[in-house]
This record gives C-alpha cells, sequence and structure tokens, in this order.
C-alpha cells in the first residue's frame, strides 16, 4: 500500500508540476513600434555617411553642418507630399534648388514650404537645410507635415 500510495502521490505531484508549467504565460511577442517617427537634429555631412551631432546648435562656422529631418515608421509611396512650416527669429529667405513651393509672410519671419519628395523604398522620406551667414542667428521652429501625419514642432538655434 505504501508503495502504491508513493507512486500515486509522485504522478499526482508530477501531473499538477506539468500542468503549472503548461499553465505559465508565455512571454508577449515584442511588436514593431509602428508609430510614425521624426528623426530631427544637426548632422556632419562631410563623410559619405552623415553623422548626428549632439545638441541642437548648429554653428555657421563648421560649413559641413546641416540641418536634417527624416521621417519614417509609417506607409509610404515612392513620392510623398510635405509641408514645412517654419518661423525664423527675424525675416529670412529660403530657397530650394528644386523649384519648391516656398510662400513666406511679409514680414519674413514665417515661411510655408510645399513639396513633394521622394521616397526611399517606401520606408522614409528626409529634408536637409543648409545655413549660410546670410541667414539671421536665433531660434527656428520647425512644424513638419508628411502625408496625413502632422509631427510635433522642432526647434534649434542658429549660432555662429
Amino acid at each position: 500500500m505504501k508503495k502504491s500510495l508513493a507512486v500515486v502521490l509522485g504522478l499526482m505531484s508530477a501531473s499538477v508540476f506539468a500542468s503549472t508549467a503548461a499553465d505559465q504565460p508565455t512571454q508577449p511577442v515584442q511588436q514593431k513600434d509602428t508609430r510614425p517617427m521624426l528623426k530631427f537634429g544637426i548632422f556632419d555631412k562631410s563623410n559619405k555617411v552623415a553623422s548626428e551631432v549632439a545638441g541642437n546648435e548648429l554653428s555657421l562656422s563648421k560649413k559641413n553642418l546641416e540641418l536634417c529631418w527624416v521621417a519614417f515608421n509609417m506607409p509610404l509611396e515612392d513620392k510623398v507630399n510635405v509641408i514645412e512650416v517654419i518661423k525664423s527669429p527675424k525675416k529670412a529667405k529660403f530657397s530650394s534648388n528644386s523649384g519648391t513651393g516656398i510662400n513666406s509672410s511679409a514680414d519674413g519671419l514665417n515661411h510655408v514650404i510645399t513639396e513633394t519628395l521622394a521616397s526611399y523604398n517606401r520606408e522614409a522620406v528626409e529634408r536637409c537645410w543648409k545655413f549660410t551667414k546670410e541667414d539671421p542667428l536665433g531660434h527656428y521652429q520647425f512644424d513638419i507635415q508628411v502625408g496625413n501625419i502632422k509631427y510635433p514642432t522642432q526647434s534649434f538655434e542658429l549660432v555662429k
């Protein structure tokens, strides 16, 4: 009787352990973050691969620096409608080599740039701006819209 009781208890405990192990919740599958993303910053473009510079100051004395943004993690077509609204600290003039539609306010402080940009493999779209000594120093604000996605206001400082 003792042997059969020991065997029964052994089987019961094994089934309890087996069922508790089977009943353990599995780790959730890591899901990809599918929220639209925007990377905005100052980039050193002196090499073939641009590298981001820490901080939000764009120095005119460093000719290889540009202000760039990249929108990604969103559905994109081959061509994407982009609207940039730029607020400059003083009267400024923006121009583009691509025939971009640029509308500036009468006081030259607010600028709306509308353009259709090519995406990279339908995965990302980017734009870089080069500033020169003719551009006013100070605090700039950028509002960026890619397709129907409006990103939070971004900003940087243009310094000597």
